[in-house]
Order: C-alpha cells, then sequence, then structure tokens
C-alpha cells in the first residue's frame, strides 16, 4: 500500500496539530501547578497570622463548624481556665460550654450553615 503525497501531508498536519495540543496542555499543567504552589503559600502565611493573633490573644478563641464541633481552642483556654482543654474538642454546644450560651452557639453554627460566618461573643460577666 503506498501512500499518496497528499495523504502524507495531512498525516503530518494532524501530528503537528497533536504536538501542539500536547504542548498547550503541558503549559496549563505548569500553570495550574504554580497557581496551586501560590495558593498553598498564601494559606501558610494566613494560618500563621491566625496562629499569631490567637496565640497572643487574652480571649479566648474557639473555631466551630457548622455542627458545633470545636475544630480549635486557643491557648487562653488553657490560660484562663488553668488546665489544658484538648478534651473539649468536640461539640462546643454541650459540655464545657455553659448551658446559657449553648443556644447562641447553636445559632451561630446554624447561620454559618448559610455561609454567614457569626462572631460569637460570649460574656460571663456578673
Amino acid at each position: 500500500m503506498l501512500i499518496r503525497t497528499s495523504e502524507w501531508l495531512d498525516l503530518k498536519e494532524w501530528a503537528r496539530g497533536l504536538a501542539c495540543l500536547v504542548l498547550l496542555f503541558d503549559i496549563y499543567t505548569v500553570y495550574q501547578q504554580l497557581q496551586l504552589q501560590r495558593i498553598r503559600r498564601e494559606l501558610t502565611q494566613r494560618n500563621q497570622l491566625f496562629e499569631v493573633i490567637t496565640g497572643n490573644a487574652a480571649d479566648m478563641i474557639a473555631v466551630v463548624d457548622c455542627a458545633g464541633n470545636r475544630l480549635y481552642n486557643s491557648p487562653a483556654y488553657q490560660k484562663v481556665l488553668g488546665y489544658f482543654v484538648g478534651g473539649f474538642a468536640g461539640d462546643f454546644t454541650s459540655g464545657a460550654n455553659p448551658p446559657e450560651d449553648r443556644v447562641g452557639t447553636r445559632s451561630g453554627g446554624e447561620s454559618a450553615t448559610h455561609g454567614a460566618g457569626d462572631l460569637l461573643e460570649i460574656s460571663h460577666a456578673p
């Protein structure tokens, strides 16, 4: 079977097009990797800033998810309460949280479910 000149040229053009497509895919992959590295750096910087702020704050700061589970307790919990609160990790709407604060905590978590994070300030002043 002989390949005619016109068929050979079509095959060459098809191969060139495929090579260009592969090159574009590789360039896009490198771009995505660079974007991912940039995002990771930014997240690391924000996490470090969060740790500096919460680590030096006199207030007890907790990060709570939508279900009311504690994700983070600031070091001030140990300073104020006098013991490590790692055991408090769990449901923020019960346990160590006083009953008068549980309703507000739960409603704050419910509003966060709808995309609106809330600052929930609990004061135990007499």
